[in-house]
């Protein structure tokens, strides 16, 4: 009995000590199982942290070059973005894709490295449509009031017209010219007799204002002061007219999309160079006696109808926009009105939500 008891208890024994060792594996295999997957998962958000970082570096250097104009080639290291750092260069790509620029951004992160490259095409002009011209019109016309660009650089004057071209007196266009129909009087570029018309692209009120940050009902009365586009390319849309009364200062970019007639009693102006503004109206614009500058790109067309025009009462100097239109009234009783381009590209289109390009 005795021999058979002691030889039962060392039986338990054995396979209490094979349970353990059994369990113990399996703790080992569920924490080595556990330490492979966090390890796993630390390495899957280093990589997509390093991806985000090299993308960031990507939208740095075309900012630089774009909006903050800095000269090719244009290199940063070791430029912070939250815990990591990203090496940018931004040179001229045009030797292999016309009008580009390739961006290289290095992103480093924890002792890794990963490297983001991006051709970027930045064609100016033309490929900005009919937002290429100083001066755009859907009709005719005929004036003696009426200069576009730089005189002692004959550039920034392009004018598009539906129709017949005819300056005389002190009018002048320092630029290129096109027409469908004839042109006469004094151009500094090349005469484009003859040209295909342009087309004004349509838009949809209703877009506008379901995108809007901002809207107002009725017609709006602003006072001298400054209009804060707080976001980047906001929306601002009135059901309505707009009276301009007093200086305008504008901060920021943004579009002012306008269901009534606007009225500009005030001078336009930027707060700085990065500022930017368009405005669009399906009605009619009218620039008052009293203003003597303005700056930005002014969209009066009718869809329906093409009747809406921009009456222009003195010698304003629109200085860095464009006036397109569907047809002109120059009562300027003396001097001139005037207007220099200032080069834009598609991508300012899109942001800015310009018709034709949304």
């Amino acid at each position: 009995m005795y021999r058979r008891a002691l030889k039962h208890t060392g039986s338990a024994s054995l396979l209490a000590i094979g349970t353990m060792v059994i369990t113990l594996l399996a703790v080992l295999l569920v924490c080595t199982t556990a330490i492979e997957s966090r390890v796993s998962s630390r390495r899957e958000l280093d990589a997509i942290k390093l991806k985000t970082l090299a993308d960031a570096g990507i939208q740095y250097g075309y900012w630089q070059r774009i909006w903050q104009n800095a000269a090719l080639p244009y290199q940063v290291n070791n430029f912070a973005v939250g815990d990591g750092t990203v090496n940018v260069t931004v040179t001229d790509n045009a030797s292999e894709v016309p009008n580009s620029i390739k961006i290289v951004s290095v992103a480093n992160y924890r002792g890794k490295a990963f490297t983001s490259t991006r051709v970027v095409s930045i064609g100016l002009d033309t490929s900005a449509g009919i937002y290429s011209y100083a001066f755009v019109s859907g009709s005719e016309v005929t004036t003696n009031k009426l200069k576009t660009g730089n005189s002692s650089s004959n550039t920034n004057g392009d004018m598009r017209i539906n129709g017949d071209l005819k300056l005389h007196g002190q009018a002048a266009a320092y630029g290129n010219a096109y027409a469908s129909g004839t042109i006469t009087g004094e151009v500094g570029g090349t005469l484009y007799n003859g040209y295909a018309a342009v087309a004004f692209p349509s838009y949809d009120h209703t877009r506008y204002r379901d995108i809007a940050f901002t809207t107002a009902t009725g017609n709006q009365t602003w006072g001298a002061g400054t209009i804060n586009f707080n976001i980047r390319n906001m929306i601002y849309y009135i059901n309505g007219s707009l009276t301009l009364n007093g200086t305008q200062t504008i901060s920021g970019r943004g579009t002012l999309v306008v269901r009534g007639n606007v009225t500009i009693n005030g001078n336009v102006q930027y707060a700085n160079t990065d500022s930017r503004l368009v405005v669009l109206t399906e009605n009619n614009l009218v620039i008052g006696s009293s203003v003597t500058g303005v700056v930005g790109i002014y969209y009066v067309h009718n869809v329906a109808s093409s009747n809406s025009s921009i009456t222009l009462n003195n010698d304003v100097n629109n200085s860095a926009g464009s006036f397109i239109a569907d047809s002109y009234v120059f009562n300027v009783s003396s001097g001139y009105a005037k207007v220099v381009h200032n080069p834009i590209d598609s991508l300012l289109c899109r942001d800015m939500k310009m018709p034709g390009y949304w």
